[in-house]
């Protein structure tokens, strides 16, 4: 009987396995927390990352205002919006002066070319919104086109 108990194993080697056992799960505690945290880092991170796009859509929705004179005409209109882009490119981009100088014959003239398609409506809140757009919104110009043509533009049918 002696050697059948030493044979299985004896009544210590449960006790040793538990001890065993312990240490192991003490350690899952800590990497299972480290996960969770940086799980709630990355999720906070994402979080903050959609606010900042989510407010920065709503500065944009904001700017889509007509100013409180309405040009008579079109082509003044855009004018106007290409005074406005020249004078938004100067004031938020001085470091790219040179480039810009170079270019902006050609991009006012599409601006312009673009505009004449649309209404006065859309023309004067596009002038506006370049005009009183904030730094934050520096690279934001197409947004700020598109918000005041979703606005002001032409309604689809149906």
């Amino acid at each position: 009987m002696a050697a059948l108990t030493a044979a299985c194993g004896g009544g210590s080697k449960p006790e040793e396995a538990k001890k065993q056992e312990a240490p192991a799960d003490a350690k899952v505690a800590p990497v299972d927390d480290a996960v969770a945290k940086r799980r709630a880092e990355r999720e906070a991170k994402e979080k903050a990352v959609k606010d900042a796009e989510a407010k920065k859509l709503q500065d944009i929705k904001d700017l889509a205002v007509l100013p409180e004179k309405l040009p008579k005409k079109l082509d003044k209109a855009c004018d106007e919006v290409a005074a406005a882009q020249d004078a938004f490119m100067q004031k938020w981009f001085p470091d790219q002066a040179t480039q810009w100088a170079s270019g902006k014959g050609t991009q006012l003239g599409l601006t312009k070319k673009t505009c004449m398609l649309g209404s006065i409506e859309v023309a004067a809140c596009q002038a506006k919104a370049l005009t009183d757009a904030p730094e934050a919104l520096r690279k934001e110009i197409p947004g700020l086109f598109s918000a005041c043509i979703e606005k002001f533009g032409p309604k689809p049918a149906g």
